[in-house]
């Protein structure tokens, strides 16, 4: 009777995937997105500007109102009906601006001003190519329709941004995923830690190589 020792089974051993060196780093999308945030300020500065007019007109009509015919002491100072008009206008606004603004940017040239100065662009996901104009337009959708729904809209775009420490590999926010795209480095990216390629001793340096056992072929 021959001894059958026990089937051996095996688990398969996870290997965590290291993070891609040519990804952009976490705190360069943030300064980014200030810097770009910064431009759509700047450009949506004219609603702005006829948003004071307007609210230092009512209110200039309205000290106007109280020093020569005298007013109620519940009367407003402006229409709410007009506040509430000039809301909608610069939520449109700055939401259309910032839709335009990351759409042409990333469809055109792949980056936008935030991005250049970090030095990262976005690319396919796939195959790290441009940026077509819908997948540029699926990106951008993300903080326009975001902005438009009150605290709610807070809330999904903390979540968005926190969604890359979620994924180590690929560093995407939901917007990436929503649009298959990565944001990559420009720069050239850090070397991989240990020592540089061609590091060691020279061919032929060392011991010599054990001579050989019985039994081997010669």
């Amino acid at each position: 009777m021959t001894y059958q020792p026990p089937a051996q089974t095996y688990r398969p051993v996870p290997v965590e995937r290291p993070a891609d060196p040519t990804l952009a780093e976490w705190w360069q999308r943030l300064v980014a997105r200030i810097v770009d945030n910064f431009v759509v300020s700047l450009l949506t500065s004219p609603v702005y500007v006829a948003y004071f007019i307007w609210l230092f007109d009512q209110l200039g009509k309205s000290l106007d109102r109280s020093m020569n015919y005298g007013s109620s002491p519940g009367q407003l100072p402006f229409s709410p009906l007009g506040l509430l008009v000039w809301i909608v206008v610069l939520g449109v606004a700055i939401g259309a601006v910032g839709f335009g603004y990351d759409c042409l940017c990333h469809a055109k040239w792949g980056a936008t001003i935030g991005k250049r100065v970090m030095s990262i662009r976005v690319v396919r996901m796939d195959d790290r190519g441009e940026v077509a104009t819908g997948a540029a337009a699926k990106r951008a959708l993300a903080y326009p329709l975001a902005a438009a729904v009150p605290f709610i809209g807070s809330i999904f775009s903390l979540v968005d941004v926190l969604m890359q420490f979620n994924d180590p590999v690929r560093r995407q926010c939901l917007h990436d995923r929503f649009a298959q795209t990565v944001v990559i480095r420009t720069d050239p990216p850090r070397p991989p830690a240990g020592p540089p390629p061609g590091y060691g001793p020279p061919p032929g340096y060392g011991p010599p190589p054990a001579p050989p056992g019985p039994g081997t072929p010669r």
